[in-house]
Formats: structure tokens, sequence, C-alpha cells
């Protein structure tokens, strides 16, 4: 609010007539190098300052909250980037080469496969266990007992295509637990996602 004033009591005198006026300019003129946070931050602080807002002022206040959202709208989202096909592809042949135990190869076998072809997060990959997962002829089903987007708590079902490699791997990744996650280690001990990660 303070730079809001100093901005104000510079020239033309017709910025200190109407608050609500001169604030949508000076919104205006700083939307070009804040973000949507601080200008909504902004317009709170005008309100607050201003004892809320008056109803007879609310097409004033509609027009700097539309100016809020015009920028939230506009600032680009940080855009996540995936893995293609074919560095998949790689990824997965490159498993034999690694000279890892049979039991790691698996498991990230297992694992990039859910997180691509089935399009899973880390957290729910590693929560699947043999309960979840079904073989339904040319598919597998896994299913998410509970996802971060499941709002009805309902849960899901994602199918990956079978494969003879697939197939050994996720058959093993079974063998080595009996009834918890099945992307466990060498020993049955379930690994953080921030372990896999870092495989």
């Amino acid at each position: 609010m303070e730079g809001f004033r100093s901005w104000q009591s510079t020239y033309p005198s017709e910025r200190q007539r109407d608050d609500l006026t001169s604030a949508a300019v000076y919104l205006a003129i700083r939307s070009r190098s804040v973000g949507y946070g601080t200008m909504a931050t902004f317009v709170a602080a005008l309100a607050f300052e201003r004892f809320g807002r008056k109803p007879k002022e609310s097409c004033k206040w509609a027009v700097l909250d539309e100016m809020v959202r015009g920028k939230k709208r506009s600032e680009s989202r940080r855009q996540q980037k995936f893995a293609t096909l074919e560095e998949v592809r790689i990824l997965l042949t490159e498993t034999h080469r690694s000279g890892w135990p049979l039991w790691r190869n698996d498991r990230i076998r297992v694992l990039l496969s859910l997180l691509f072809y089935g399009l899973l997060r880390i957290s729910e990959a590693i929560n699947i266990t043999q309960e979840n997962i079904k073989d339904e002829g040319s598919v597998w089903s896994f299913r998410i007992v509970r996802s971060k987007t499941d709002q009805l708590s309902t849960g899901a079902s994602i199918y990956v295509q079978k494969a003879d490699w697939f197939d050994a791997a996720l058959i093993r990744c079974c063998a080595r637990t009996e009834d918890g996650p099945i992307l466990t280690g060498e020993n049955g001990y379930l690994h953080c996602s921030f372990a896999l990660i870092m495989l």
C-alpha cells in the first residue's frame, strides 16, 4: 500500500480523487512487473484499508478482480517435461546393461512401465500390491485405490498391454512380496518415492 500511496501522491492530482480508479491504473502499470499473487494481495490490502468493499463500488471492485484473474490466466504455468516413447524404450533396454541385480532390473522396468504407459504418479505406483493386479487376457489391470485427484474416493483402474519382458518382471516382483507393495527391494522393504526417483 505504501508504494501505491506514494505513486498516488505524485502528479497528476486526479490520482487522489478516486482510490479505486486510481488503483486500477496503478495495477495496470504494476502488472507488467509483478505476478498475480502480488496483485491479489494489493487488492485485498486495499479492501482492508477501505474497511471492506462497499456495494455501491461493486463495479470498480469487479474491474480490479478481473485484472487479477486476467493476470493469473496470462501467466504461463510451468510446463512439465515428459519422456518420449523412444527415451522410455532406451531406458528399458539399458536396464539389462546396467549390471544391476535381477530384482532391481525388474523393479525399474515395472516402475517405468507404470509411470509412462499407465500414466501413474510415483506415489501411486509404489503403493500397488498384488491385490490391485488382475490378469485380464491381453492386458494387466492395476487398481489404484486412491489417487491424488480422486475426490470421490472411488479409485481407478489402469491397463498395461502385456509383453513377455513386462509379464516376467511383474511376476517376479509379485513373487518377492506376499502382501505388501510389489516394488520392494531384494529384502522385501519398500523404498520411498524419492529413492525410486534417484534410480
